[in-house]
């Protein structure tokens, strides 16, 4: 064992930075906003961190951080415990199988397929939500939800990448 005490901890922190910042964008856009025009403008941050650190960084974003971030959106929006963990675990199983056999080439790409994964999610939620509270609940409000995140993949898939180019080691192809 040539590995001290004190690298053993830094490689382990540094593989928990992308839950860490998942963590900090979820409970930023969790806020409670002043504006009642923009109280149903609340995109799936989770969802988007997920989707992203599942297709970049697989290996240092699993299913346990994949629960972890759906137990703090469960807290956050008080919707009952363990749903969004459920639909978060499922949604990386997803994203494994869909990345084992599509790697999104451009950017447009990969926007156009969180489009088509977030819009699978947001239904499987619905429904969900639907056989828990025994009633269908409005299309609208999910409709507007889904608009929102896909809108803002953007922003939180740039701000992941800073992320990933400035705090994670860079990986080593063809060494």
């Amino acid at each position: 064992m040539n590995d001290n005490f004190g690298e053993i901890v830094r490689y382990y922190l540094k593989h928990r930075i992308p839950l860490a910042c998942s963590i900090l964008l979820v409970v930023l856009f969790c806020m409670p906003l002043d504006f009642f025009e923009f109280s149903g403008l609340r995109p799936q941050v989770s969802l988007i961190c997920v989707y992203y650190w599942v297709e970049k960084r697989p290996y240092m974003f699993g299913y346990i951080s994949a629960f972890i971030l759906g137990l703090l959106v469960d807290v956050c929006s008080t919707t009952p415990l363990g749903i969004n963990c459920l639909l978060l675990m499922i949604f990386t199983f997803a994203l494994d199988k869909v990345f084992y056999y599509i790697r999104p080439a451009s950017f447009v790409m990969d926007w156009l397929l969180f489009a088509l994964m977030s819009f699978i999610f947001m239904i499987l939620k619905w429904l969900i939500f639907a056989l828990y509270f025994g009633s269908f609940l409005d299309l609208s409000s999910i409709s507007l939800n889904v608009f929102s995140t896909i809108t803002f993949y953007p922003l939180i898939a740039y701000i992941n990448n800073l992320i990933q180019l400035n705090l994670l080691p860079q990986e080593r192809i063809n060494e």
